[in-house]
């Protein structure tokens, strides 16, 4: 059974075999830190409680670890974005490339057609169409 390093925190039974580890607020009441995976308490357990101790952690040493796994998981993302549709937006885009050409026009001068409209809303939420214009 790991120590728990600090006089404020005891540790208490609970009925289903694992430990409770309590502390006093500021009032004086008891509230529950952490409660245990099993029958004694670990090092990960006296771990998380010294992360959330304020007298030992800052505030920006409490919350790096949330960030680097908010940024871990975003680089995770990011990277199975990019190896799954590198290809195939390539491909869709030469094959959709064509479309926006016409002949007269080469690169650079692109054609775009469809038709512009401008809409209010109502009381009720309802679109009223103001203008509509081709361009």
């Amino acid at each position: 059974m790991a120590d728990l390093h600090s006089p404020e925190l005891k540790t208490r039974r609970r009925n289903d075999g694992r430990l409770d580890i309590v502390s006093r607020d500021v009032r004086g009441e008891e509230y529950v830190v952490r409660t245990t995976r099993g029958p004694e308490v670990t090092p990960d357990d006296v771990e998380a409680c010294a992360r959330g101790d304020r007298e030992r952690t800052t505030p920006r040493e409490f919350i790096r670890p949330f960030l680097e796994s908010c940024e871990q998981r975003y680089r995770e993302l990011e990277r199975r974005l990019d190896d799954g549709l590198g290809e195939p937006s390539e491909m869709l885009a030469r094959a959709l490339g064509g479309l926006f050409w016409s002949p007269g026009f080469g690169p650079g001068e692109p054609r775009v057609e469809g038709r512009r409209r401008k809409y209010v809303y109502d009381a009720l939420g309802r679109a009223i169409l103001v203008s509509e214009r081709y361009i």
